[in-house]
């Protein structure tokens, strides 16, 4: 598959960036760029940083936010756990397990 790019004029204070995994270049501000973990970031670029972080770039600084959870209140038969490669903890029921190709799995751990 061959994608073409359209032409590109930049507005002053702008240049022209071709981001990894992209194929066409995009203007971003020439100022505000950030360096995070050693990867350069465009302003008003948002990433995680970790499954409960979330980060942006804005005018040069890298500002990053823990998630907030909201308060969770479990129903009978169910008790708060903290799943892999998610945030914010669920309820799921105590005891209870999953069969997947021919081993089974307590609900609280992961699948893969």
């Amino acid at each position: 598959m061959t994608k073409s790019c359209l032409p590109l004029d930049c507005r002053q204070g702008e240049s022209k960036v071709r981001r990894p995994g992209r194929c066409c270049e995009e203007c971003v501000l020439s100022k505000g760029s950030c360096v995070h973990n050693g990867t350069l970031k465009y302003h008003s670029d948002m990433w995680h940083d970790t499954d409960c972080n979330f980060c942006s770039c804005d005018g040069g600084r890298v500002a990053c936010r823990k998630a907030k959870c909201a308060k969770v209140d479990c129903g009978q038969g169910e008790e708060l756990s903290h799943l892999s490669g998610k945030c914010c903890p669920e309820c799921i029921l105590r005891g209870a397990s999953c069969v997947y190709k021919d081993s089974t799995k307590d609900v609280s751990s992961s699948l893969i």
